[in-house]
């Protein structure tokens, strides 16, 4: 499986205060492969990076997640 990693800003479940997740630090969450990762900070990244990539299925898109459980397993596509 590939993944494509958005950062972004998200509302923690736990003390209500908006963080600001790397696409770097959500590979590390979810502890995946970096060979697996394509890493989306910002709008540059986004049009840069996923540019010629077929996205037909290939690969799982994931966010930061408010309730910070960051198991692919138990949650299924990391929604």
């Amino acid at each position: 499986m590939k993944y494509i990693l958005y950062g972004g800003e998200v509302r923690s479940q736990n003390d209500g205060d908006i963080h600001f997740i790397s696409a770097q630090k959500l590979m590390k969450l979810y502890n995946l492969n970096p060979e697996d990762c394509v890493l989306i900070n910002n709008d540059i990244d986004r049009k840069t990076k996923l540019a010629g990539l077929n996205l037909n299925g290939v690969y799982m898109v994931l966010h930061p997640r408010y309730d910070g459980n960051y198991n692919i397993t138990n949650n299924g596509k990391g929604e």
